[in-house]
């Protein structure tokens, strides 16, 4: 065999092995529907709800639990863009359409000192054997009125990339399910707990 023919079938393998590669997946997280409260959010001016995560699964790369402390990164499935910004942009929607009225104020505006804050700093996104569970500090600030609390829940998800999405999405609408009550009861209430495999405990 002469080297230019071993040249061309090297190269033809080498094209048919990057043909075979699969492609990278881009993943976002999906609104949860829910019904409205009683007061339907009149009146409430909301800031963009803030969501932290932990910081092993604060990357492009898509970063699924795994075991009791492990965690894979998926090199060929990345958020489409930061998982903070995606999570902060779903809880916001769930919010708004748990209280249809309100309204919200961007950060770059002016807003009224009533305005209510939303922070959630999540602690622990854990593998179960039938999807995920969430842990997660929650904060509502509504001028001087601070409720906190520790937000719990589990969601089904298969254990890849689309489970977690799906899980992380359900987990979200869950926990704004928990804000809109505490909103809707003035803030100084807990929050009832309408999903049963969530809960909380309350703050001081």
């Amino acid at each position: 065999m002469t080297c230019a023919r071993l040249a061309v079938m090297l190269l033809a393998l080498g094209l048919a092995a990057c043909g075979t590669t699969p492609p990278t997946r881009y993943l976002m997280l999906a609104v949860s529907p829910g019904a409205a409260t009683d007061q339907a959010g009149d009146g409430l001016v909301l800031r963009p709800a803030v969501v932290r995560w932990p910081a092993a699964f604060d990357r492009l790369e898509v970063a699924r639990p795994i075991g009791e402390v492990g965690v894979k990164v998926e090199s060929l499935a990345r958020w489409s863009a930061a998982p903070a910004q995606l999570a902060a942009t779903t809880l916001t929607a769930d919010l708004m359409g748990r209280l249809p009225g309100a309204v919200v104020a961007p950060w770059s505006e002016t807003a009224t000192p009533e305005a209510v804050v939303v922070t959630a700093q999540v602690e622990a996104l854990d593998e179960r054997p039938s999807g995920y569970a969430m842990t997660a500090a929650v904060s509502v600030a509504r001028g001087a009125v601070v409720r906190r609390w520790t937000f719990q829940a589990d969601a089904p998800g298969a254990h890849d990339p689309e489970g977690e999405a799906r899980a992380v999405s359900q987990l979200l609408g869950a926990l704004a399910e928990q804000i809109a009550r505490a909103l809707a009861s003035g803030v100084s209430a807990p929050p009832e707990v309408s999903n049963p495999s969530a809960s909380h405990r309350p703050g001081p």
